[in-house]
């Protein structure tokens, strides 16, 4: 029998991942965008806004999942579409409703991830007001951002997004809200010069580069672009490195360094990032599914209908869909279990293992490129003392890269 209590019972792991989809449109047409460009074209189903009757279903349903599990964390990131377009007021009304569900004992971490191009003081003031975190996406400088991130005009929105960006750093320079972050996607236009612009031009100090959501089997898997995944990953790891800034975040660089260099378990540093059974995403109806970059590995499967207006945590996580995400982080693919790096990378994200015939026994498809950084970055902490065991290595690497990273 599927025991919720019990993981949740483990050291650490009290705290649930939340992804609201408080609207489910956008003001951009981003072409790589997986949400309305992908297969799922669930959002067509569901409201545009999150209604105020489902915002009290929701705050209720986590104010009770805080309860029963006696909870001390849940992080709620809303989320789109773009969430901008829910307005100031409506957001607000929303913050505050969790926030009165919540038992004293459970801290609600509210983020929120943009466009930027909707920011102006309205949204500045509601940031600061509920120490809302914001992350802005974003691609690069003008030439590779306009390549995928455009209007509904087909226009460049590289000048609002960046306007917007500015408001916030503004906003956190005047100590009024959070340092704000940008995410980013690696593409082929991704390189060294990135991060660089980010930093020089941006003043960005919170920044991340997530690797594209595909399975095993995906279609646009290719063996040389996984390789120039791997390239670029270090370079970017060695134009931090050049900068020797410490106030300066490159959250895959800081989960790659820190089970190296600190005493404390890899799962620590990867946060969220991997545990995507203690992950869901709600919709604007209050429909309730598996985190997003995995849903696709269960499209054939019919869906349970799980909604917050009646549903309870235990009914979610206790769900085959949850179940099976459990079960895949708990048993490590038979490839990674003699890898040198397998502890540090957690096997690599959990989508980049599905396949449709092995499920998730299968090492990431990013395997070489994570191997090949991981092996970098060892090389380049070996100085501090704190090596990785000698006895493993990569499936089918040979035994040398060992002997050359010690």
């Amino acid at each position: 029998m599927f025991d919720v209590e019990k993981r949740f019972a483990r050291p650490g792991h009290r705290n649930l991942a939340v992804v609201l989809k408080v609207a489910e449109r956008c003001n951009l047409a981003c072409t790589y965008c997986y949400f309305f460009f992908g297969s799922d074209d669930s959002y067509l189903k569901h409201p545009a806004l999150v209604s105020p009757d489902t915002v009290a279903d929701i705050a209720r349903f986590l104010g009770e999942s805080a309860r029963r599990h006696r909870l001390e964390r849940i992080e709620l990131v809303l989320h789109g579409g773009e969430p901008l377009l829910l307005k100031p007021e409506r957001t607000a009304a929303l913050v505050e409703a969790v926030a009165a569900a919540m038992p004293t004992y459970c801290e609600v971490d509210f983020a929120l991830q943009t466009n930027g191009v909707l920011i102006d003081k309205r949204w500045i003031d509601l940031f600061a007001r509920y120490d809302i975190g914001v992350g802005v996406s974003l691609d690069g400088p003008r030439a590779v951002n306009d390549l995928a991130r455009l209007d509904k005009r087909g226009a460049s929105s590289f000048d609002d997004t960046v306007a917007g960006w500015r408001m916030l750093k503004q906003a956190a320079a005047d100590g009024r809200i959070k340092e704000p972050g940008i995410l980013s996607v690696f593409a082929p236009t991704t390189n060294a010069d990135t991060l660089a612009f980010f930093i020089d031009e941006l003043g960005a100090k919170k920044i991340n580069f997530l690797l594209p959501d595909m399975f095993c089997d995906s279609a646009e898997v290719d063996a040389a672009a996984i390789e120039r995944v791997g390239e670029t990953m270090i370079a970017i790891f060695e134009e931090w490195r050049r900068r020797s800034d410490p106030d300066v975040h490159v959250r895959f660089v800081n989960d790659a360094l820190l089970p190296m260099i600190a005493s404390i378990p890899a799962e620590s540093s990867h946060n969220f990032r991997e545990d995507l059974w203690r992950a869901m995403t709600i919709a604007s109806d209050g429909m309730i599914y598996v985190e997003d970059t995995v849903r696709g590995a269960f499209a054939d499967r019919p869906e349970a209908i799980l909604n917050v207006a009646d549903s309870s945590a235990t009914d979610v996580l206790s769900h085959p869909f949850w179940r099976t995400i459990a079960e895949a982080a708990d048993k490590r693919p038979a490839a990674c279990r003699e890898c040198r790096y397998a502890d540090v990378c957690q096997s690599g994200p959990l989508v980049s293992r599905y396949s449709h015939a092995n499920g998730f026994d299968n090492p990431s498809l990013y395997c070489p490129a994570l191997f090949a950084f991981h092996r970098h970055v060892e090389r380049e902490v070996a100085a501090t003392g704190r090596l990785l065991s000698a006895r493993r290595h990569a499936p089918g690497a040979p035994t040398t890269v060992d002997k050359e990273a010690a």
